[in-house]
């Protein structure tokens, strides 16, 4: 190991439906076929929505139940959108 950061985007793998089981089964798969180490895991991003960051079941949650020092983060763009959404929502423009 040189010590240095990577940072990798695997790709987009085709999942049967959009339960948090599912999805932590294919990353786990994908990563196993990739001869990527779960030691080496050590942050995970998402949209945010309920499925990957729920505090009991969700994606992170299981990746952490596995990995506690693992960080997650939800996308800076996805958190701004979901915030003016909300906001448009609650208040008249014109």
């Amino acid at each position: 190991m040189n010590g240095k950061l990577k940072i990798l985007f695997g790709g987009n793998v085709k999942v049967s439906d959009g339960k948090a089981n599912t999805i932590t089964v294919a990353i786990l798969k994908y990563m196993t076929e990739h001869n990527i180490s779960f030691d080496n895991l050590i942050g995970f991003a998402s949209d945010g929505a309920n499925t990957m960051v729920a505090r009991l079941n969700g994606v992170s949650t299981q990746l952490k139940n596995m990995n506690p020092w693992i960080v997650s983060v939800q996308c800076a763009a996805h958190k701004l959108s979901f915030g003016c959404c909300t906001w448009c929502k609650n208040h008249a423009i014109f």
